[in-house]
């Protein structure tokens, strides 16, 4: 197959239907790499002069992308009509003068406009028509915001080279649910609003959590884990293998794993709601004194 032709096809199939490809032969598993780097480095090429300076960027900072940007490179580019117009980039607290000093400018701060608790503060970075919003975790862990977020259409990230997602049952059917840690902790805000209308207007339907029960890991009252098996986890390095294993979390972010649970109303659940809750197990076998 030529590159040509292994392009046009995989641009027809979400990350899903590539990875099932990539289990076929080791042939075609080395031109699944080759066309998910090649995808990175249009991305980042969007955003920056150079597209190494992204990749470099990410490895430097055990930095994540999410929001639209990271949910458009899972679905199939020719039936995914929207682009993202900017980058959201997650960074851990102790990295946030680091990457100042790698982009080199000052950002604008706009922590107003939003009051999660797993977030320290958010910079804006601006140059002609190029954003990139950089979310400081208020941890050590630069993925903890994700999951606090609107819905689970945009509990997805990627690495350097990793890619994550939360709920790829409902994700690669279109459909997403909100969820419940915005509205009962005081911090849905029209900004929220004005997102999940973006995200229906691109094409996802949002349900309720009955709606959801055919699909494994899915419900809101679930206990969800990165290494558990209703996420989709790629290794670009490795394709077809993915690890989700503890060390490998480890390996990525520098915490053991993160636990999370969507919540809201009773939902098959023995309390009539479900505390919505996110938090990380670190490795404590460090002392320090």
């Amino acid at each position: 197959m030529t590159m040509e032709f292994v392009e046009d096809l995989f641009d027809l199939c979400d990350l899903q239907d590539i990875m099932a490809f990539a289990r076929s032969c080791r042939y075609i598993a080395g031109q699944v790499q080759w066309y998910l780097r090649r995808k990175l480095n249009i991305l980042s090429a969007r955003f920056f002069n150079n597209a190494a300076d992204l990749a470099f960027i990410l490895n430097a900072c055990d930095a994540v992308i999410s929001g639209s940007t990271a949910l458009h490179f899972l679905l199939p580019i020719v039936s995914t009509p929207w682009s993202p117009t900017d980058l959201d980039l997650y960074i851990p607290l102790r990295c946030q003068l680091q990457l100042g000093h790698l982009l080199k400018k000052r950002g604008k701060s706009n922590i107003s406009l939003y009051s999660t608790s797993k977030i320290f503060t958010v910079l804006t970075f601006t140059k002609a028509d190029k954003k990139v919003d950089v979310i400081v975790s208020s941890t050590d862990c630069a993925v903890l915001p994700i999951f606090q977020f609107h819905s689970t259409a945009v509990m997805n990230f990627f690495t350097g080279n990793s890619i994550f997602c939360a709920y790829p049952s409902l994700t690669f059917r279109g459909l997403s649910m909100i969820s419940a840690s915005t509205l009962y902790n005081g911090s849905f805000s029209p900004v929220g609003m004005k997102a999940l209308l973006k995200y229906k207007q691109r094409g996802l339907a949002f349900v309720s959590c009955p709606a959801t029960h055919e699909f494994q890991f899915a419900c809101k009252s679930a206990n969800r884990s990165l290494t558990d098996d209703g996420c989709l986890w790629v290794d670009i390095d490795y394709v077809p293998r993915a690890g989700r294993r503890p060390e490998n979390i480890f390996e990525r972010f520098g915490i053991v794993d993160v636990n999370w649970a969507l919540g809201g109303l009773l939902c098959g659940a023995p309390a009539a709601f479900v505390q919505p809750y996110i938090r990380e197990t670190c490795d404590d076998s460090c002392v320090r004194i």
